[in-house]
């Protein structure tokens, strides 16, 4: 939904490269930073968008996936989404954007 949004916002396909380039080397960066991390001892590091994501996957993989922290992980990214969804929403019926094409 962040990718939409911003290619939304952008006047051109080059203006929407620049603005996602670095949201996909931040998730990327985040994804090597914490392979060596271990969030068991934190469950409010599940709170945290992309790193949540991460966390729960590596749980899965190595079958030490909590409840609790696949919830938080659930629910977090849920209401994100339901309000990226809704701002993107609001996006599209603004006059602005609409005037573009």
């Amino acid at each position: 939904t962040v990718i939409v949004m911003l290619g939304s916002m952008a006047g051109s396909m080059k203006e929407a490269q620049g603005y996602i380039g670095p949201i996909y080397i931040l998730v990327i960066l985040t994804g090597v930073i914490t392979m060596s991390m271990d969030p068991a001892s934190s469950l409010s590091l599940y709170a945290v968008p992309v790193l949540n994501l991460i966390f729960s996957i590596k749980a899965i993989l190595l079958s030490q996936a909590s409840i609790q922290a696949l919830l938080i992980t659930v629910s977090v990214n849920l209401l994100i989404v339901i309000a990226l969804t809704w701002l993107t929403s609001r996006i599209y019926n603004s006059e602005r954007i609409l005037g573009k094409s």
